[in-house]
């Protein structure tokens, strides 16, 4: 596993530039897209919520009158080595904290929540999986389609590979 040693800055940008990415994807499948990122770069957008603020996800996007998602994109330079389940050989994930408020998210709106993975390095590409209410039930009875672990310091949620859909 690779360290780094660069500042919160650079990690910004680096997400930014694979959000802008996504961005493309989503305009070429005939969404439109409010990017939050653009209101104010010093500070996440908020939806006030009973259980407290909830950061938005990147990105809002619809498509025509009656279908609206939310988008989270995560780039990543490379996959994380499955370590429990020999029958997964790499997996991606992202911090358990934004999993909980974007799962209350999803359950209180019906709204599905499309989780973008920009890969680099081995199978680099971009990937999704789609996280529904249908979904969110289903992953409670089923552990083999995530893992809970702390990488650096961080407590992450992970999906195996096999999970994700590759987009390009």
């Amino acid at each position: 596993m690779e360290t780094s040693k660069e500042t919160f800055h650079e990690k910004l940008a680096y997400g930014e530039e694979g959000e802008k990415q996504v961005v493309e994807y989503l305009l070429n499948q005939g969404r439109m897209c409010l990017p939050m990122y653009q209101f104010n770069p010093k500070q996440a957008p908020v939806w006030n919520t009973q259980i407290g603020d909830v950061i938005s996800p990147d990105i809002i996007s619809i498509k025509g009158l009656n279908e609206m998602i939310f988008v989270e994109c995560k780039r990543k330079k490379q996959w994380v080595p499955q370590k429990y389940n020999p029958n997964t050989f790499r997996e991606t994930g992202i911090d358990m904290r934004h999993w909980t408020k974007y799962s209350y998210l999803v359950r209180n709106t019906d709204i599905t929540m499309e989780l973008y993975f920009l890969q680099e390095g081995d199978e680099s590409g971009l990937y999704r999986i789609d996280i529904t209410p249908e979904f969110l039930r289903e992953i409670k009875t089923n552990p083999s389609m995530y893992r809970i672990d702390t990488m650096s310091g961080v407590r992450m949620i992970f999906f195996p590979y096999e999970l994700l859909t590759k987009l390009y």
